[in-house]
């Protein structure tokens, strides 16, 4: 079991083993939850929950130096890579300080001659392979001795070091390019905004209404259709659905607001039927799994702004029988009023909606996609007319307290048009905006890729080649190890003798300097 490695790489590198290149694994612990009082410290203790970036500038939890002592965990000294070895499987980090770990986490402490920046990128590249090694059914870890076995190819310190240089230009340009791509959505909202408002504002028709003078006034449209109004009657309370830049597109009152000539305010119960949604009875099954679509809140958050054509979750005959719940008509304008305020469909066919939704039937004096990119184009004014602290609602006076400022019927078909225009722009705008953000993602993989192909920088045929760096590093692993032994045996005689002499007195500690671990 090991990683994949192309086997063409530059002549002064070579390809080892991860244990390799590690002076010590150093693990960790937890400390008993059964004494509280180890957790009341200041050393900082690090689990995989802390692994949120690769610079962590903290820890959840703090223990004391008791703790360390009185447990598998492990100082590790500052700017140590450290990796997950359960949960998170390839994530890795540095801290700016000494950190304990928890038995989740290695510390992997490297001699001299290894650049730090090189391995941990190398261990990013290789983070998806990791994963795919992980063992385990509800949580996946992978053993040490696995993590050994990781094959890397490895070159002349000098290259490593050049390598690292130019991973990190190559990432400082991209982070560039992601903090531009990343203001895109809201640069795609705003202009979405602009173009609503100057829709309800004529602005997106002017030069069509000055070639177009002789079109049937709004007003006289609404008095032909008067005899049309089924239900509702305007109260003394009214709200205005026009969008104004620089005020609150929802207002309450009469005020006023400058549009076109031939455009008329107008109460919106007197061009569209209101009708209320209701939920059919949870407690009865058989109300439910049936053909006619029923939508819920969820169903108008995917589709907002759009037509819904079906939705998760469906009732039948016998549910709109026993129950308030409508089966409504083609084209009905759904406006969610309560749960989450603001959001917009229309029915692409007969359909039944929730009580969370006010549904707006229009007459021949209002297009039903014009309504829609009105409520569209007041996105969060709409809150302004709900109540309630924990959940926002529009209760029904205010609905039927709603104006709105109706262009004649031919001039609501141009701005619909114009609308939906803009809106596919905005939308193939937007695709290409998610298709680079997954590219960039993309491209930072495959410079890391180059990079442990040796594509990445030129090399230099005057650097020492990894093969004699790899020597020294077992040579100088070697010689460590000799000298732990030599401690240990001393240790050991010491003890042996001090027991028999005066066992009174407390051994002497013997420390040990590896490499990478100097203070």
């Amino acid at each position: 079991m090991s990683n994949k490695l192309s086997l063409h790489i530059p002549q002064n590198w070579t390809i080892t083993k991860l244990e390799n290149l590690v002076t010590k694994f150093m693990g960790g612990g937890t400390p008993s939850r059964r004494n509280s009082a180890y957790y009341q410290g200041n050393i900082p203790w690090m689990t995989v929950k802390d692994m949120t970036s690769h610079r962590p500038q903290k820890v959840t939890e703090y223990i004391t130096l008791e703790a360390v002592t009185n447990s598998a965990t492990n100082l590790i000294p500052p700017d140590t890579i450290i990796i997950a070895t359960r949960m998170s499987l390839g994530k890795v980090v540095r801290v700016p300080f000494e950190v304990a770990i928890n038995q989740d986490l290695k510390a992997l402490i490297l001699p001299n001659d290894i650049e730090k920046d090189f391995l941990e990128y190398w261990y990013i590249s290789e983070a998806s392979n990791i994963q795919s090694l992980g063992t385990g059914t509800t949580v996946k870890g992978i053993r040490l001795e696995v993590l050994q076995q990781l094959k890397i190819p490895l070159p002349p310190l000098n290259e490593q070091k050049r390598i690292v240089g130019k991973i990190e230009a190559l990432q400082r340009r991209s982070q560039r390019v992601k903090e531009a791509i990343d203001a895109i959505p809201q640069l795609l909202d705003q202009f979405r905004q602009s173009v609503f408002a100057a829709a309800f504002r004529g602005d997106l028709t002017a030069d069509w209404r000055e070639n177009n003078p002789d079109v049937e006034p709004a007003s006289m449209l609404i008095e032909r259709m008067a005899s049309q109004m089924i239900r509702g009657k305007e109260t003394g309370r009214a709200a205005t659905i026009n969008v104004i830049p620089g005020r609150a597109a929802l207002s309450v009152g009469n005020t006023q607001i400058p549009v076109p000539k031939n455009w008329f305010r107008v109460p919106l119960l007197k061009i569209a039927r209101l009708e209320s949604g209701h939920t059919p009875s949870r407690k009865h099954p058989e109300y439910w799994d049936g053909d006619i679509p029923w939508i819920g809140i969820v169903d108008a958050r995917e589709h907002h702004g759009k037509y819904i054509f079906d939705t998760l979750k469906h009732t039948n005959e016998k549910g709109l029988a026993n129950s308030a719940a409508r089966l409504l008509p083609k084209n009905t304008v759904c406006l969610s009023r309560t749960a989450s305020v603001g959001y917009a469909v229309i029915m692409g066919q007969q359909m039944a909606t929730s009580q969370d939704f006010v549904n707006w039937i229009c007459n021949d004096a209002l297009l039903p996609e014009f309504l829609l990119y009105a409520f569209l184009a007041e996105g969060e004014h709409l809150l302004k007319f709900g109540k309630g602290t924990t959940h926002t609602t529009i209760y029904f006076p205010e609905v039927k307290a709603f104006h709105i400022t109706l262009p004649p019927l031919e001039e609501q078909k141009k701005i619909v048009q114009k609308i939906k225009l803009f809106l596919e722009y905005l939308a193939h705008i937007e695709k290409q905006y998610k298709m680079t953000e997954g590219q960039l993602d993309s491209l930072n993989q495959s410079i890391l890729a180059k990079a442990f192909r040796g594509e990445l920088v030129p090399q230099n045929p005057n650097d020492e080649p990894a093969s004699i760096l790899l020597e020294r590093i077992r040579a100088e692993r070697e010689k460590l190890q000799q000298q732990t032994k030599a401690a240990k045996k001393s240790k050991g005689t010491t003890t042996r003798s001090r027991s028999k002499k005066a066992p009174q007195q407390p051994e002497e500690a013997i420390q040990l300097e590896l490499p990478g671990m100097e203070e």
